[in-house]
């Protein structure tokens, strides 16, 4: 009897430090990671194996039980290890759709006043205010001179940002042809997907004559 409680022990304090050991701390986010995604790949396999080693103590723990003495540590760890995984794999995907959520917002923002006051405000909620929007002034004021129905003849670009064709500003909404906010919208989406920054635009522009 004295034997099987001393290999028990044994096993168990083994269990416990293991145990102690599974729940690591969060790794450092990779560069260019999305917020809140912080554990990495190797952190959440190496989790998975300790929570595999674990089940195997519990076994051989089972094997030498005494009786009267619980096992629920054993039960409860494993269910620890996998409630620790599902919570990290998670938290990319909250990040992402806090993101999303954030851009959807920004779309939507009503806005008023003349079309450089409309720019303006729609520039500022991207974080493009002061020597952005001067940029952006000077973008708009060369192609459109902030004019709605702007019209280029010679290429069929059209509207604010002079979008070639213009029918592509239809993507942000079906008034695109009247109404400054669409047109504005669509032309700050196009300079953040092709140039990064409404001043890399500009000076794309000064370069070439066209952006």
């Amino acid at each position: 009897m004295t034997r099987r409680l001393l290999r028990f022990s044994g096993v168990l304090g083994a269990a416990v430090a293991l145990l102690g050991s599974t729940l690591p701390a969060a790794a450092a986010p990779a560069p260019g990671a999305p917020a809140g995604q912080a554990a990495s790949v190797p952190a959440m396999a190496t989790l998975a194996a300790r929570g595999a080693h674990l089940g195997s103590v519990a076994s051989v723990a089972a094997a030498h039980m005494i009786p009267g003495v619980s096992m629920t540590a054993f039960a409860v760890a494993p269910r620890v290890v996998q409630s620790a995984q599902q919570a990290a794999l998670a938290r990319p995907a909250v990040a992402t759709k806090r993101a999303t959520t954030a851009r959807a917002s920004r779309a939507k923002a009503r806005v008023s006043g003349s079309p450089r006051d409309i720019g303006r405000a729609l520039s500022s909620a991207r974080g493009w205010g002061g020597r952005q929007f001067a940029c952006l002034d000077a973008l708009w004021s060369k192609e459109s001179d902030w004019l709605v129905t702007a019209d280029n003849p010679t290429s069929s670009a059209y509207g604010i940002p002079q979008a070639l064709p213009g029918r592509k500003m239809r993507t942000h909404g079906d008034d695109w042809r009247t109404n400054p906010a669409t047109q504005i919208r669509w032309g700050l989406d196009y300079i953040d997907d092709v140039y990064g920054t409404p001043c890399k635009a500009w000076s794309h522009s000064r370069a070439h004559n066209w952006y």
